[in-house]
């Protein structure tokens, strides 16, 4: 179980890395960053939440906050294969980036974005 578990999040990160970033319509919006800490984007149904992640992932490269695309572990829950997942295996998110981040870029900062992560039941434990 474990192994389809991790073989669904990694197929996701890879194709998140291959994709790249969609394009986007530029929001007039800033977020202030805070070393280690969470930031959560609120709002109504299809505002623009999602690509305003994009448009973050997007700034942070330009800004040279990351260097590649590939320190970014981007997860979208509201996909089929990663909807199954349950609480106890958000733990195996970690593991699964790390092993495919390049080693290069393990001591660099890495962004954590999980899309739609309420429907994962238990996630905020």
């Amino acid at each position: 179980m474990i192994e389809n578990i991790d073989n669904r999040i990694k197929e996701r990160l890879l194709e998140f890395y291959n994709d790249g970033i969609p394009d986007f319509i530029r929001r007039d919006i800033k977020i202030q960053f805070i070393k280690n800490m969470a930031i959560t984007i609120t709002g109504g149904r299809k505002s623009g939440k999602s690509f305003l992640t994009y448009q973050i992932i997007s700034d942070l490269l330009n800004n040279k906050m990351i260097d590649v695309i590939n320190q970014v572990c981007y997860l979208h829950f509201d996909d089929e294969g990663l909807m199954q997942l349950k609480d106890i295996n958000l733990e195996r998110i970690e593991k699964v980036f790390y092993s495919i981040l390049p080693e290069e870029y393990l001591n660099k900062d890495h962004i954590f974005v999980f899309d739609e992560i309420h429907k994962i039941k238990g996630w905020e434990n």
